[in-house]
Parts: C-alpha cells; sequence; structure tokens
C-alpha cells in the first residue's frame, strides 16, 4: 500500500489549473491531495526508515498550507494576508519543501531498497534521480523567484518553464518508484 500511495499522490502532483474570467482558480490536481497520499504511504512504509517518518511530518505540515493555498484559488478565504501568501510565499515555500520531501522520500526508499537482496541497480537508479531531482527543482525555485521578481512580463514563460521543470522530475521519479514497488517486496 505505501509504495502505490505514493504513485497515486504523485498524479496530484501535476500543474492543471482552470481559471474563470472573475479570476476563480480551480486546480483540477489539487496538491492537498498529493500530499495526504504521500504521507499515507510515509507512514505505511516509516517502520522501515526514518527518512520516511521524516518524510510523513513533512507531508502533514504541507496539508494546512497546501489546504489554505486551495481555499485561496477558490476565493473561499478572501483575506489580502492570505492571498498576498497563496500568490507569491506559497509558490516559492511549496517547491522548496518539496525539494527537501524528495530527498527523504528517496533516501527512505533507498534504506528499504537496501535490506532487500539484489537490488543494487535500483538503489544506483534511486541515487541517479537524487541528483536529477535537485537540479530540476534548483531551476524551479529559480524560475519561480525570477516570476516573482519581474512579474506579468513573464507570466506566461515562466508558467510554462514551471510546469516543463516539474513534469521533468515526476516522470523520472514516478517511473523509479514503480520500479520499486514491482521489485521491492516487504514482509
Amino acid at each position: 500500500m505505501g509504495f502505490g500511495a505514493f504513485l497515486f499522490g504523485y498524479l496530484f502532483f501535476c500543474d492543471f489549473t482552470l481559471r474563470t474570467s472573475s479570476g476563480l482558480q480551480l486546480d483540477v490536481f489539487p496538491d492537498l491531495v498529493a500530499w495526504l497520499f504521500l504521507a499515507i504511504g510515509c507512514l505505511k512504509l516509516g517502520k522501515w526508515s526514518r527518512s520516511l517518518k521524516i518524510g510523513a511530518v513533512i507531508c502533514l505540515v504541507m496539508l494546512p498550507l497546501s489546504a489554505l493555498q486551495l481555499a485561496s484559488g477558490l476565493r473561499w478565504i478572501t483575506l489580502p494576508a492570505v492571498q498576498a501568501f497563496s500568490e507569491n510565499a506559497y509558490s516559492v515555500i511549496e517547491p522548496v519543501v518539496r525539494m527537501i520531501f524528495h530527498y527523504f522520500l528517496l533516501c527512505g526508499v533507498i534504506r528499504i531498497a537496501s535490506l532487500c537482496e539484489g537490488q543494487e541497480d535500483l538503489i544506483r537508479a534511486l541515487k541517479a534521480r537524487v541528483i536529477w531531482v535537485s537540479v530540476c527543482f534548483a531551476l524551479l525555485i529559480a524560475v519561480r523567484i525570477a516570476l516573482l521578481v519581474i512579474g506579468a512580463q513573464v507570466l506566461f514563460y515562466a508558467a510554462l518553464a514551471a510546469s516543463i521543470l516539474t513534469m521533468c522530475y515526476l516522470i523520472p521519479v514516478e517511473l523509479v518508484l514503480y520500479s520499486a514497488w514491482r521489485r521491492i517486496t516487504i514482509a
């Protein structure tokens, strides 16, 4: 169930937002659901890795923040401070926290794979994903900061670059987690 929850949770990290002319934003795949399933996966597999226990805590911290961001996008909360947090700070905080989470997630899966025999190639693939995710997130954070600093002039291009970078890290991580799910049997 742990690896399955990871795989399902990652589907909700896809950035697909519908915007209306009135300014309403509906995230078709809300991060709130992603963090919930990732927390479930970390809690299920946490008994085999301390890193996954830390990952579960990160997920639980992100649940209310992503709920606040979702509610703000739907205009359920109209306080100016909450709107400013949702539109500016969250867009920089969330990728940083997500990068930290991925480090703990991948290190936790490496630990579980090391407990099983014959998983050396999977461990090498997981270690490579740690480096790849770090590079993608550094670029993603740079794009998000540029978006905040430069503003609307580059809005379309920055959003496109952020979406491409998100897919560049999501797909390889999803594939290696699927491989781990298929190959690792935990009693």
